[in-house]
């Protein structure tokens, strides 16, 4: 007989990206839909955080991270996004650079985005439920980042996978995503009303980790046994961009600098490389240390920058979610026919795997 293949312990990796986690749901359900036809011919919901031992994410993706890890279908999160999110982001910004002054000026002394009404939604969805709850529930490592607000520190809010997580595991789960979500601008700051544990003041963990999958690569090398396999599956929000020299204006002067939506985009978009070659390349580093580990960025086709400004961070607009909608399927098929035309290609087995073998939601989920 031969040897038995170790199974690879597995990481789902999700960036920020406020209204664009839409495009995040769209596009891991279109793939799971992709590679499963079978089971969603019998099935609407899948249960996609089952496949992976750790789950990932920053602000809009720690959302969705905890959803999975919690049993959620991307679908059931998705219909949070549509039916919720219009009452979060009431107040988007307006298209033309006027309009953004005016919207800057209108909301000097308050957050344009309903912080209290996004803690409700939370709270529905998990409840009183801690992190070590979490992990307790289904043995799915969970990881958030956030910034403490005080001293400018980066943190991530851990279930208690590793020795770090015990700081960690008795904060609610609705205290880690609104630590972790509280992004600059549009919400205030998160006030966790407790002393105990990592601080009391938080912002948005986009600030330093948009795209977190190096740290979950850390975590997953203290988890995983030392001959177990790692793969780190990374999703973005949308962000390969597509313009041309001559279409760019860059900021000039204050009201620029406050009111050009490029700005969030160049955080999200350039943390969203950077996280990713950083990772790619402590994956090759580790190869050669004799660890079996790899990594995998989804790539995304190019989208102008005239499509992309349709579907801002904070626009809860049936048409923008849409638009969403249809570019996350557009880059789901792109990637299935690369999967099914690169066979020799190992990061598309690892994808499929990963995708396949999907089991349907449980209905009770207490």
């Amino acid at each position: 007989m031969g040897k038995q293949e170790t199974k690879p312990f597995r990481v789902l990796s999700l960036d920020g990206g406020g209204m664009r986690g839409m495009y995040t749901l769209a596009l891991m359900e279109g793939l799971a839909k992709l590679f499963n036809p079978d089971f969603y011919a019998a099935n609407n919901h899948a249960d996609l955080g089952k496949n992976f031992n750790l789950i990932c994410g920053t602000s809009t993706g720690s959302i969705i991270a905890a959803g999975l890890a919690y049993g959620m279908s991307c679908s059931q999160l998705e219909k949070i996004y549509t039916d919720e999110c219009p009452k979060i982001f009431s107040h988007p910004r307006p298209f033309s650079k006027l309009g953004k002054l005016i919207w800057a000026i209108r909301f000097l002394f308050t957050p344009p985005a309903d912080a209290n009404y996004l803690r409700d939604i939370m709270e529905k969805t998990f409840g009183s439920m801690t992190l070590r709850d979490l992990h307790d529930k289904r043995d799915i490592a969970f990881m958030a980042a956030t910034t403490e607000a005080v001293e400018f520190r980066p943190v991530i809010m851990r279930t208690p996978h590793r020795e770090y997580g015990q700081l960690t595991a008795d904060i609610t789960v609705v205290d880690a995503l609104m630590s972790s979500a509280a992004a600059p601008m549009f919400f205030p700051g998160y006030d966790r009303r407790k002393t105990n544990g990592p601080g009391r003041w938080f912002i948005d963990g986009g600030l330093w980790a948009n795209n977190p999958a190096m740290f979950a690569l850390a975590d997953a090398l203290h988890i995983a046994d030392q001959n177990q396999p790692i793969e780190v599956i990374s999703v973005g929000c949308c962000v390969n961009l597509e313009r041309d020299q001559k279409d760019f204006k860059p900021p000039k002067n204050i009201p620029d600098w406050v009111c050009d939506p490029d700005i969030m985009e160049m955080v999200n978009t350039s943390q969203g490389y950077g996280g990713a070659m950083c990772t790619e390349l402590f994956a090759e580093a580790l190869c050669k240390s004799g660890r079996n580990v790899k990594f995998l960025r989804l790539p995304e086709l190019g989208k102008h920058h005239t499509e992309l400004s349709k579907i801002k961070i904070d626009d809860p607009r049936p048409a923008a979610m849409k638009k969403q909608r249809e570019l996350a399927l557009a880059d789901a098929k792109h990637i299935y026919d690369r999967v099914t035309s690169e066979l020799e290609n190992p990061d598309w087995k690892l994808l499929k795997d990963a995708f396949s073998n999907l089991q349907p939601v449980e209905n009770n989920k207490s």
